[in-house]
């Protein structure tokens, strides 16, 4: 009684089976069709991933670079010594030159054999000078990582 049950049920069964089958078929390829036309999308998308990785690991070999050589500029010693500006020291104004060779010659800076003579020292410039040399230097090293991140130094 029960195999002549199954056996009126079985195109039922098999109707069935054959749709959940056609089912999954048809929900696969359009899974696959999505997948189809993201692929290139996640491709790109791992590209610009992979790009971004490089340029920040450069970035921070190149900004590692640019701090150890700022730390050994601002660790470098600074002399004590004083560093002197000599200014020539004011001379009292002669009379009118008597001669026609010297005046157009003082005129034109030809008082070279007197440079040494008269000059005073003057304020201590030392720590402006150093400052400035540092300064300098920092915005080297700040151009020089620039160039390095530019043209990629390793």
């Amino acid at each position: 009684m029960i195999y002549g049950w199954l056996l009126k049920q079985a195109p039922y069964f098999i109707i069935g089976a054959g749709l959940i089958f056609v089912g999954w078929l048809v929900g696969y390829k359009l899974i696959e069709r999505g997948r189809d036309e993201l692929r290139p999308r996640v491709a790109q998308l791992e590209q610009e991933l992979i790009a971004e990785r490089n340029n920040r690991e450069r970035a921070e070999r190149v900004a590692n670079g640019y701090y150890e050589e700022l730390q050994i500029i601002l660790n470098r010693p600074v002399p004590a010594g004083p560093v002197r500006l000599c200014r020539a020291s004011p001379v009292p104004a002669a009379g009118p030159a008597s001669g026609g060779a010297a005046g157009p010659a003082a005129a034109t800076g030809g008082d070279a054999g007197q440079t040494g003579s008269n000059l005073e020292a003057g304020p201590d410039i030392g720590p402006d000078l150093f400052a400035l040399a540092r300064d300098c230097d920092t915005e080297i090293a700040r151009l020089r990582a620039l160039q390095g991140w530019i043209n990629d130094v390793r």
